[in-house]
């Protein structure tokens, strides 16, 4: 496992199911601020983080990746300008 942090927007969100603790995203796009995409496969949200986690959401991403799925540890938002 390692972690890894994304700085950038929530571009593209891919279908969601519903899972115990969350929902997990079958694909996610994070567009960083120098233009580069970052596309992760099955990304786990937990229900603590859920209601942060959105389509256009700006912020720092901490996510931890493992052999077959990506889970979000934690959200911090940007604040606006």
């Amino acid at each position: 496992m390692k972690l890894v942090k994304v700085t950038g927007t929530v571009d593209l969100l891919g279908d969601a199911s519903e899972k115990a603790h969350g929902l997990t995203y079958d694909h996610v796009s994070f567009l960083t601020a120098g233009g580069d995409e970052v596309l992760v496969h099955n990304l786990c949200v937990d229900d603590e983080v859920e209601h942060e986690f959105r389509l256009g959401v700006t912020g720092e991403f901490t996510l931890q990746k493992s052999l077959f799925s990506t889970i979000l540890q934690s959200i911090r938002i940007a604040s606006p300008v």
